[in-house]
């Protein structure tokens, strides 16, 4: 079954798919940087539970 995959951040339809992809995009710079600061952010977080779960965060 095809779902509409549609840029994430502004909402512009770009094709039909049967996987959506949290991450695309239209390409417009804006929602390009949009999506390179929330892979950052994700990233970041990551390695801030990482650090966390392993005791790392305690002095």
């Amino acid at each position: 079954m095809s779902k509409k995959q549609c840029c994430n951040w502004c909402g512009e339809f770009l094709y039909e798919t049967d996987r959506l992809d949290p991450y695309e995009h239209c390409g417009k710079p804006e929602c390009s940087r949009a999506m390179r600061d929330e892979m950052r952010a994700e990233r970041e977080e990551a390695h801030e539970r990482l650090d966390r779960d392993m005791g790392w965060d305690r002095c």
